[in-house]
Protein backbone atom coordinates (compact mmCIF):
# COMPACT_ATOMS: atom_id res chain seq x y z
CA UNK A 1 0.00 0.00 0.00
CA UNK A 2 1.35 3.53 -0.90
CA UNK A 3 0.51 6.37 1.42
CA UNK A 4 1.80 9.24 0.10
CA UNK A 5 2.95 10.89 -3.07
CA UNK A 6 6.80 11.10 -1.58
CA UNK A 7 5.99 7.24 -0.85
CA UNK A 8 5.10 6.66 -4.22
CA UNK A 9 8.22 8.88 -5.71
CA UNK A 10 10.17 7.00 -3.61
CA UNK A 11 9.34 3.65 -4.78
CA UNK A 12 9.60 5.00 -8.66
CA UNK A 13 13.27 6.14 -7.79
CA UNK A 14 13.97 2.68 -6.33
CA UNK A 15 12.16 0.72 -9.58
CA UNK A 16 10.15 -0.87 -7.05
CA UNK A 17 6.66 0.66 -7.75
CA UNK A 18 4.95 -2.19 -9.57
CA UNK A 19 1.36 -2.44 -10.01
CA UNK A 20 0.66 -6.19 -8.47
CA UNK A 21 2.89 -5.07 -5.63
CA UNK A 22 0.16 -1.98 -4.37
CA UNK A 23 -3.58 -2.36 -4.66
CA UNK A 24 -3.89 1.02 -4.48
CA UNK A 25 -2.23 2.20 -7.21
CA UNK A 26 -2.64 1.73 -11.20
CA UNK A 27 -0.17 2.47 -13.79
CA UNK A 28 -0.72 3.73 -17.33
CA UNK A 29 1.39 4.33 -20.00
CA UNK A 30 -0.60 7.03 -21.56
CA UNK A 31 -3.60 9.24 -20.69
CA UNK A 32 -6.91 7.83 -22.44
CA UNK A 33 -10.39 8.04 -21.95
CA UNK A 34 -11.07 4.75 -20.27
CA UNK A 35 -9.00 5.52 -17.75
CA UNK A 36 -11.23 7.15 -15.60
CA UNK A 37 -13.04 3.75 -15.72
CA UNK A 38 -10.28 2.57 -13.38
CA UNK A 39 -10.76 6.17 -11.60
CA UNK A 40 -14.41 5.23 -10.64
CA UNK A 41 -13.60 1.48 -9.64
CA UNK A 42 -10.80 2.40 -7.36
CA UNK A 43 -12.54 5.50 -5.64
CA UNK A 44 -15.45 3.01 -4.93
CA UNK A 45 -13.60 0.45 -3.37
CA UNK A 46 -14.64 1.44 0.23
CA UNK A 47 -11.20 -0.57 2.14
CA UNK A 48 -8.85 1.99 0.03
CA UNK A 49 -8.56 5.22 1.97
CA UNK A 50 -6.36 6.60 -0.76
CA UNK A 51 -5.57 5.67 -4.37
CA UNK A 52 -2.64 6.63 -7.02
CA UNK A 53 -3.00 6.75 -10.64
CA UNK A 54 0.22 7.39 -12.31
CA UNK A 55 0.44 8.24 -16.05
CA UNK A 56 3.64 7.41 -18.00
CA UNK A 57 4.91 4.53 -16.24
CA UNK A 58 4.31 0.39 -17.31
CA UNK A 59 2.18 -2.22 -15.56
CA UNK A 60 5.64 -3.54 -14.53
CA UNK A 61 7.00 -0.07 -13.28
CA UNK A 62 9.34 1.21 -16.42
CA UNK A 63 9.01 4.86 -16.73
CA UNK A 64 8.37 5.55 -20.31
CA UNK A 65 11.00 8.31 -21.22
CA UNK A 66 8.04 10.74 -22.45
CA UNK A 67 9.09 14.81 -22.36
CA UNK A 68 8.15 17.67 -20.93
CA UNK A 69 6.12 18.64 -23.81
CA UNK A 70 3.92 15.48 -23.72
CA UNK A 71 3.45 16.06 -19.79
CA UNK A 72 1.96 19.39 -20.74
CA UNK A 73 -0.21 17.98 -23.46
CA UNK A 74 -1.43 14.93 -21.05
CA UNK A 75 -2.32 17.35 -17.78
CA UNK A 76 -4.28 19.60 -20.11
CA UNK A 77 -6.50 16.34 -22.06
CA UNK A 78 -6.40 14.73 -18.35
CA UNK A 79 -7.77 17.42 -16.49
CA UNK A 80 -10.48 18.26 -19.16
CA UNK A 81 -11.88 14.52 -19.48
CA UNK A 82 -11.32 15.26 -15.39
CA UNK A 83 -14.09 17.79 -15.24
CA UNK A 84 -16.14 16.50 -17.85
CA UNK A 85 -16.37 13.21 -17.00
CA UNK A 86 -15.73 12.76 -13.42
CA UNK A 87 -19.01 13.14 -11.08
CA UNK A 88 -18.15 14.25 -8.07
CA UNK A 89 -15.28 16.32 -9.14
CA UNK A 90 -14.01 16.15 -5.59
CA UNK A 91 -13.13 12.64 -6.06
CA UNK A 92 -9.42 13.48 -7.66
CA UNK A 93 -8.44 16.19 -5.29
CA UNK A 94 -4.81 16.60 -6.94
CA UNK A 95 -3.34 15.90 -10.51
CA UNK A 96 0.55 16.92 -10.62
CA UNK A 97 3.38 16.87 -13.02
CA UNK A 98 6.68 15.17 -11.50
CA UNK A 99 10.09 14.49 -13.16
CA UNK A 100 11.64 10.99 -12.22
CA UNK A 101 14.98 9.63 -13.42
CA UNK A 102 15.16 11.49 -16.01
CA UNK A 103 11.59 11.30 -17.41
CA UNK A 104 7.81 13.04 -17.24
CA UNK A 105 4.82 11.09 -15.16
CA UNK A 106 1.51 12.77 -14.37
CA UNK A 107 0.35 11.74 -10.85
CA UNK A 108 -3.48 11.92 -10.02
CA UNK A 109 -4.39 11.12 -6.28
CA UNK A 110 -8.30 10.03 -5.92
CA UNK A 111 -10.09 8.90 -2.62
CA UNK A 112 -14.05 8.53 -2.24
CA UNK A 113 -15.46 11.67 -1.19
CA UNK A 114 -18.18 10.23 0.76
CA UNK A 115 -20.60 9.62 -2.60
CA UNK A 116 -20.67 7.00 -5.16
CA UNK A 117 -18.19 7.86 -8.07
CA UNK A 118 -19.15 8.03 -11.53
CA UNK A 119 -16.95 8.34 -14.79
CA UNK A 120 -19.50 9.31 -18.21
CA UNK A 121 -22.58 8.78 -16.03
CA UNK A 122 -21.53 5.06 -15.22
CA UNK A 123 -20.29 3.85 -11.94
CA UNK A 124 -17.31 1.10 -11.73
CA UNK A 125 -16.04 -1.50 -9.74
CA UNK A 126 -12.62 -3.38 -9.20
CA UNK A 127 -13.09 -7.10 -10.67
CA UNK A 128 -9.96 -8.84 -10.99
CA UNK A 129 -7.58 -6.60 -12.79
CA UNK A 130 -10.24 -4.86 -14.40
CA UNK A 131 -12.61 -2.25 -14.16
CA UNK A 132 -16.47 -2.88 -14.36
CA UNK A 133 -19.00 -1.44 -14.70
CA UNK A 134 -21.40 -2.18 -11.41
CA UNK A 135 -25.22 -3.65 -11.14
CA UNK A 136 -27.79 -1.17 -10.56
CA UNK A 137 -28.12 -2.86 -7.49
CA UNK A 138 -24.79 -2.80 -6.53
CA UNK A 139 -24.71 0.88 -7.36
CA UNK A 140 -27.79 1.28 -5.31
CA UNK A 141 -26.43 -0.46 -1.90
CA UNK A 142 -23.37 1.26 -2.23
CA UNK A 143 -24.75 4.88 -2.05
CA UNK A 144 -26.74 3.94 0.69
CA UNK A 145 -23.96 3.00 2.65
CA UNK A 146 -22.23 6.40 1.99
CA UNK A 147 -22.60 9.69 3.83
CA UNK A 148 -23.13 11.62 0.33
CA UNK A 149 -21.25 15.02 -0.27
CA UNK A 150 -23.88 17.26 1.96
CA UNK A 151 -23.69 15.64 5.50
CA UNK A 152 -20.11 16.44 5.84
CA UNK A 153 -19.74 15.30 9.46
CA UNK A 154 -20.41 11.66 9.09
CA UNK A 155 -17.87 10.82 6.03
CA UNK A 156 -14.70 9.56 6.98
CA UNK A 157 -11.52 10.97 8.47
CA UNK A 158 -8.56 9.83 9.94
CA UNK A 159 -8.65 11.76 12.95
CA UNK A 160 -5.99 13.07 15.44
CA UNK A 161 -5.88 12.17 19.06
CA UNK A 162 -9.25 13.66 20.65
CA UNK A 163 -9.62 15.32 23.79
CA UNK A 164 -10.60 12.66 25.89
CA UNK A 165 -11.56 15.10 28.75
CA UNK A 166 -14.46 16.45 26.16
CA UNK A 167 -15.27 13.09 25.32
CA UNK A 168 -16.21 12.12 29.15
CA UNK A 169 -17.93 15.56 29.67
CA UNK A 170 -20.35 14.20 26.56
CA UNK A 171 -20.61 11.01 28.29
CA UNK A 172 -21.83 12.10 31.97
CA UNK A 173 -24.59 14.22 30.09
CA UNK A 174 -25.61 11.40 27.95
CA UNK A 175 -25.55 9.01 30.72
CA UNK A 176 -27.67 11.47 33.37
CA UNK A 177 -30.32 11.30 30.56
CA UNK A 178 -30.91 7.52 29.85
CA UNK A 179 -31.12 5.62 33.03
CA UNK A 180 -30.79 2.11 31.10
CA UNK A 181 -30.43 0.84 27.45
CA UNK A 182 -27.16 1.09 25.51
CA UNK A 183 -26.29 4.50 27.04
CA UNK A 184 -26.57 4.20 30.98
CA UNK A 185 -23.25 3.49 31.46
CA UNK A 186 -21.68 5.50 28.64
CA UNK A 187 -19.82 7.69 31.19
CA UNK A 188 -17.53 4.54 32.48
CA UNK A 189 -17.01 2.67 29.65
CA UNK A 190 -13.75 4.93 28.26
CA UNK A 191 -13.24 7.75 25.44
CA UNK A 192 -12.83 5.07 22.53
CA UNK A 193 -16.02 2.89 23.56
CA UNK A 194 -17.98 6.22 24.02
CA UNK A 195 -17.08 7.51 20.52
CA UNK A 196 -17.46 4.04 19.10
CA UNK A 197 -21.28 3.78 20.46
CA UNK A 198 -21.81 7.20 18.93
CA UNK A 199 -21.47 5.56 16.06
CA UNK A 200 -18.60 8.82 15.27
CA UNK A 201 -15.72 6.72 15.02
CA UNK A 202 -13.20 7.47 11.85
CA UNK A 203 -15.64 10.31 11.03
CA UNK A 204 -15.33 14.29 10.72
CA UNK A 205 -17.85 14.39 13.67
CA UNK A 206 -15.33 13.07 15.70
CA UNK A 207 -12.65 15.48 14.77
CA UNK A 208 -15.08 18.62 14.74
CA UNK A 209 -16.18 18.00 18.36
CA UNK A 210 -13.56 16.41 19.98
CA UNK A 211 -10.17 16.54 17.79
CA UNK A 212 -8.15 19.85 16.15
CA UNK A 213 -10.72 21.84 14.29
CA UNK A 214 -10.82 25.16 16.43
CA UNK A 215 -12.63 28.51 16.74
CA UNK A 216 -11.99 32.04 18.23
CA UNK A 217 -13.99 33.83 20.94
CA UNK A 218 -13.63 37.56 20.83
CA UNK A 219 -15.28 40.37 23.01
CA UNK A 220 -15.28 43.61 21.97
CA UNK A 221 -16.25 46.77 24.22
CA UNK A 222 -17.75 49.75 22.93
CA UNK A 223 -14.74 51.03 21.16
CA UNK A 224 -14.95 48.05 19.56
CA UNK A 225 -11.31 47.35 20.78
CA UNK A 226 -10.99 43.42 21.70
CA UNK A 227 -11.15 42.68 25.43
CA UNK A 228 -10.69 38.94 25.34
CA UNK A 229 -9.90 36.66 22.41
CA UNK A 230 -9.25 33.19 23.08
CA UNK A 231 -9.23 29.82 21.08
CA UNK A 232 -11.85 27.49 21.72
CA UNK A 233 -10.22 23.93 20.91
CA UNK A 234 -11.86 21.10 20.90
CA UNK A 235 -15.30 22.90 19.69
CA UNK A 236 -17.02 20.78 22.17
CA UNK A 237 -16.22 23.64 24.54
CA UNK A 238 -18.59 25.43 22.89
CA UNK A 239 -20.90 23.62 25.66
CA UNK A 240 -19.56 24.57 28.54
CA UNK A 241 -21.78 26.48 30.90
CA UNK A 242 -19.07 28.86 31.75
CA UNK A 243 -18.42 29.79 28.03
CA UNK A 244 -23.03 30.30 27.52
CA UNK A 245 -22.25 32.30 30.85
CA UNK A 246 -19.49 34.26 30.20
CA UNK A 247 -21.48 35.58 27.07
CA UNK A 248 -24.57 36.16 27.97
CA UNK A 249 -23.36 38.53 30.76
CA UNK A 250 -21.37 40.03 27.97
CA UNK A 251 -24.37 40.21 26.00
CA UNK A 252 -26.47 41.73 28.94
CA UNK A 253 -23.81 45.03 29.43
CA UNK A 254 -24.70 46.22 26.37
CA UNK A 255 -20.82 45.72 24.79
CA UNK A 256 -21.54 43.29 21.97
Amino acid sequence: MINSLDELLAALESGTLVEHRHVNVELKSNWHQDVGKDISALCNKLSLSRAFVVIGVSDGGVLCGHNQQWVKATEQQASGHLHHYLDPFQACGNVEAKFVRGAWILVMEIANPGALVYWNGKPYKIQGTNSKEMEPEESHGLTLSLPGLNDYSSQTREAPAVDAAAVQQLALRISSRHQSGLFADLHAVGTESTIHRLGIRGKQASRILFGDVSCRLVFYDVADHPTRDEVIRPLYRLFDKSIRQDVNDFLLKGKV
